[in-house]
Parts: C-alpha cells; sequence; structure tokens
C-alpha cells in the first residue's frame, strides 16, 4: 500500500504540464488561426476601436497568467507585439507581469504557506526556497527580475 503513494504522486507531477502544453497550444492556435482569418490589419483596428479597454483586458490577462498557474503567457505576449507594437506590447507585459506578480506576493502574505503549497505543489515551493537563498537582498531579485524575466512566472 505504501508503493501506491508514490505512484498517485508522480502521476500527478505530470498533470500541471500537460494542462500547461495543451492550453499553450489551444492559445497559440487561438491567435494563429484570428491572426490568419482576420488577418494583423484587422486585429489591429479592433484593438484601436476598443479604446483604453484594449490594454487594460492585455494587461488584466497577463496578469492572470500569473496568478492561476496553468495559464501560459507566450501565446499573447507574442500577440502583444502585433496589437500594441513592439515597444508597447514589452510596456503592457511588463504592467502585467508587476501586477500578477504583486498580486501573487499579497496571496502569499494574506493566505501563507499552506496556499502556496496548494498553488505550487511542494516541488515548486522547494525549488522557490532554494532560489531565495540564493538572493540575498532586493537588488539581486531587481537584477533577477530583469535579466531572467522568463524565470518571473515560476518566482510568483
Amino acid at each position: 500500500m505504501a508503493g501506491a503513494q508514490p505512484e498517485k504522486t508522480r502521476r500527478n507531477s505530470w498533470i500541471g504540464p500537460i494542462i500547461a502544453g495543451v492550453m499553450f497550444i489551444v492559445v497559440t492556435g487561438g491567435l494563429i488561426y484570428a491572426m490568419n482569418t482576420l488577418g494583423t490589419e484587422r486585429l489591429q483596428q479592433i484593438v484601436r476601436d476598443a479604446g483604453p479597454l484594449a490594454p487594460l483586458i492585455y494587461i488584466l490577462m497577463r496578469a492572470a497568467t500569473y496568478v492561476f498557474a496553468p495559464l501560459t503567457t507566450g501565446p499573447i505576449q507574442i500577440a502583444s507585439g502585433a496589437l500594441f507594437g513592439v515597444w508597447g506590447g514589452i510596456a503592457l507585459s511588463v504592467i502585467g507581469e508587476t501586477l500578477g506578480g504583486s498580486i501573487n506576493f499579497w496571496i502569499g502574505r494574506k493566505f501563507g504557506r499552506p496556499v502556496a503549497l496548494r498553488l505550487a505543489g511542494e516541488e515548486g515551493l522547494k525549488k522557490a526556497e532554494v532560489y531565495y537563498q540564493l538572493v540575498t537582498d532586493w537588488r539581486g531579485l531587481a537584477v533577477a527580475r530583469l535579466v531572467l524575466f522568463a524565470i518571473w512566472d515560476f518566482l510568483s
């Protein structure tokens, strides 16, 4: 009976990556389909017609990818460059990432380790703790945040 638990844990460890992979494929496929069907110019016009709601919606979507673990950032980040321009997409992405990271920080402060354990899992929490030991002050975290932007999702 004791041997059944590790098998269950091993199987559960694949669920997150599988969900993330499927979501990445679905979102990327949807964006490619939309861009091919409507065309980049038409999508840009839709964004312009949406006015101030378009960047706000993008920022909220980007933040949500940091708060809800199975969501993936890749496809919408690529689309942001086509929809808002390279520099506009980068700026909106950074705002969304900062908002998402701040929400995660608040969740961690408010609900503590039990909720972090449920969201990140035992292995994810161990990785975060190892990284935390390497970063000794706010400057190290700031450099990691700016230089290692791909790890920001993991850190949050």
